[in-house]
């Protein structure tokens, strides 16, 4: 599936209403082209000097590679809970601790969509756009 702004931004707002009570604050939603990393979730987009946080909240999902809807949806699920143990302070014993782990376990049973920690993406596609065939189309502007 081609991993869109619009897509996130629909999602975003669905997955508020029926799995986080419309508590969520306003989140920057990026598209990266990260093949390391296939969410992120950001407190804020950066700090001052004197550590005052600045900016929304960021959740980036990665386009590098060609997934699966299900595969999207629960990476944002995934990041959405990040977001949400942040935004309500919280306190968890690690990234992926208790509290994420019961949450995402809930939000799994409501959603029936898996929500994993790490995601093999050993048989998915590279996005065209980052191959080198690709980046030698853009190059020669046939795409």
């Amino acid at each position: 599936m081609e991993l869109s702004k619009q897509w996130l931004e629909d999602r975003f707002q669905e997955y508020n209403k029926e799995y986080f009570n419309n508590e969520l604050p306003s989140t920057s939603l990026k598209i990266w082209h990260n093949k390391n990393i296939l969410g992120q979730f950001q407190e804020c987009e950066r700090f001052t000097k004197n550590g005052k946080k600045v900016g929304d909240p960021i959740i980036r999902l990665s386009d590098y590679y060609i997934r699966q809807e299900m595969g999207l949806k629960s990476t944002l699920l995934h990041e959405m809970i990040h977001l949400y143990i942040n935004h309500n302070k919280i306190r968890d014993n690690e990234d992926h601790g208790l509290q994420w782990l019961k949450m995402a376990a809930h939000i799994q049973k409501l959603s029936g969509v898996t929500i994993t920690i790490r995601t093999d993406v050993s048989g998915c596609p590279v996005n065209i756009k980052y191959t080198k065939e690709g980046k030698k189309q853009r190059k020669n502007k046939i795409v």
